[in-house]
C-alpha cells in the first residue's frame, strides 16, 4: 500500500469498512474513503477549523 508521504505513520483508525484515518509525524494526517485503496493527505489547519465549527454549533 502506498500512502503518498514519507512521514513515519504511527496510528490507524477505521470508522467503518471504507472511512479511515492514519496519523504520523510532522502533523501528517491521511484519510481513505475506499477501504485503504487510496489515501489523501489532509490539511491539519482545515480539519481544526471544521472541528471548532462543529463544536461551536453544538454548544
Amino acid at each position: 500500500m502506498t500512502s503518498g508521504t514519507t512521514a513515519e505513520l504511527t496510528d490507524l483508525q477505521f470508522y467503518d469498512l471504507n472511512i479511515g484515518y492514519i496519523v504520523g509525524e510532522n502533523e501528517t494526517i491521511l484519510k481513505t474513503t475506499n477501504g485503504g485503496t487510496n489515501w489523501l493527505i489532509q490539511n491539519l489547519a482545515l480539519l481544526m477549523i471544521c472541528i471548532l465549527w462543529i463544536l461551536l454549533m453544538h454548544f
